[in-house]
């Protein structure tokens, strides 16, 4: 078990660190806003109610019952089943835009749904807490929620994704290609890096949970965490036969969780450094981890299913894949220039 000492480290590093993960947010979902246009925007309001259903029952009623049942089944102490409770009932994050740019799928889709999800967990999230939590776990957990980053991680989303928007719809020239090119292109490289850093600092500063034999249950567990909640929204979206690229979109954002909101939740509500903060964190750690390298695995495999896709051997490319106006090495914006080059990239399997 990590040592319950040093409250007062503790919470410098920890706020430290949440300012770090907020900015790299911000880049991420600038970054990302510069991919779609307000036309997609206005094409997901309009035409992916389905989409937007399917992602708030996956997230919200199927992934916290499937963590009670887990953290029941593997006869987790309580403390350590409040963690696994409180990942399976977060909102999605913000870096399953990312993953759905890097996957091919439809991101105006992914950036609204995780806006959506943020704003449900205001009551969602009190909800499954009463009901999981104070009902069926601990009736003294006394978790302080945290609506202030609930509030920011929105802003988070909806400000920088605004101004990436903009950018693009701006088109302003900088050197070789439109700046909005190079905004994209620099948060691809900030994202891989702080996936990267990520797990490093977990490793550094919670070594004795790197430890399998230790704590088997919750490695077993957080491994299969993200691919069995990409595997209901993928179910989910098959069954209501959505299209490849909304199919990825919703799976990404059903598997991947709110972590660093979590995080925020857990240290509001138990002191910096005492053993209760500690085993309730545990888990939430742990899968973290797990949370980079299942990323990197289901990624590629979506990849590869685009290329499958686009190779002519698939059926699903969208009908408005112009409409998204996916960006262009060219920075030219007409439908027929991003229809090739959609069409160009996928077959390369060249991010778009």
């Amino acid at each position: 078990m990590m040592n319950c000492i040093n409250a007062e480290n503790a919470d410098e590093d920890s706020g430290a660190l949440t300012v770090l993960a907020m900015l790299v947010i911000c880049i991420i979902a600038l970054s990302m806003g510069c991919t779609v246009t307000l036309e997609a925007f206005q094409d997901v309001w309009r035409t992916k109610r389905r989409a937007f259903a399917i992602g708030l029952v996956s997230q919200f009623v199927l992934m916290p019952l499937f963590s009670f049942g887990a953290a029941h089944a593997l006869d987790f102490e309580p403390r350590v089943a409040i963690g696994v409770v409180l990942v399976g009932s977060a909102p999605g994050g913000a870096t399953s835009n990312l993953l759905t740019h890097w996957a091919q799928g439809n991101v105006a889709l992914s950036i609204a749904m995780s806006a959506m999800s943020t704003v449900c967990a205001l009551f969602m999230l009190p909800l499954n807490i009463a009901l999981y939590i104070d009902t069926g776990l601990s009736k003294d957990a006394d978790l302080s929620l945290p609506f202030v980053n609930i509030f920011v991680t929105v802003l988070t989303i909806v400000v920088p994704v605004g101004l990436g928007v903009l950018l693009r719809r701006r088109d302003v020239k900088c050197g070789r290609f439109p700046l909005h090119v190079w905004v994209e292109k620099a948060g691809n490289v900030v994202g891989a890096l702080f996936l990267i850093a990520a797990v490093a600092v977990g490793v550094i500063d919670n070594p004795e949970l790197f430890n399998p034999s230790k704590y088997l249950g919750e490695w077993v567990l957080a491994a299969l965490f993200q691919p069995i909640g990409c595997f209901f929204g993928f179910v989910m979206a098959t069954a209501a036969r959505l299209e490849a690229r909304d199919k990825r979109a919703v799976t990404l954002e059903t598997g991947v969780q709110n972590y660093p909101l979590i995080i925020a939740l857990i240290a509001m509500s138990y002191e910096a450094g005492s053993c209760e903060r500690d085993e309730v964190s545990r888990f939430v750690l742990i899968s973290t981890f797990w949370y980079v390298l299942s990323s990197a695995w289901i990624v590629t495999l979506m990849r590869l299913g685009a290329r499958h896709e686009a190779s002519g051997e698939g059926h699903d490319l969208p009908a408005d894949a112009d409409r998204l106006d996916v960006v262009s090495s060219s920075g030219k914006g007409d439908a027929a220039a991003s229809r090739v080059e959609l069409e160009t990239a996928q077959v390369t399997g060249a991010p778009v």
